[in-house]
């Protein structure tokens, strides 16, 4: 007998449907869609930021106790040299020296 192209089937258990969350209680995964309740796993956009390698000196003390190591690696995400950015230009700094007000002129 020939073969056709309707004999070509994948494997069983080769192709599976991707989960569909949030699609109503009868589908099991409805409501919080799989998400616990509240918190920021839970919320929409990113989760926790990726990098953030650091382990208190109990928490150790207490790896290396059970016979565990710890390394801890440097970060190399760009929140290392974060700082809060000031929004004063060293233009304004120079106006207010200067002695100029709100309406561009000099105060007397």
């Amino acid at each position: 007998m020939p073969m056709d192209l309707s004999d070509l089937v994948p494997n069983p258990g080769a192709n599976k449907d991707r989960k569909r969350v949030g699609r109503g209680h009868g589908s099991g995964t409805g409501k919080t869609a799989g998400k616990g309740t509240k918190g920021q796993k839970a919320r929409a956009g990113r989760g926790v930021r990726r990098g953030l390698h650091a382990a208190s000196e109990s928490a150790k003390s207490a790896i290396e106790a059970a016979g565990g190591s710890v390394e801890l690696l440097e970060r190399t995400d760009r929140w290392v040299s974060a700082r809060p950015r000031s929004r004063r230009l060293p233009i304004n700094r120079e106006l207010k020296k200067a002695g100029y007000g709100k309406s561009g002129e000099i105060a007397s």
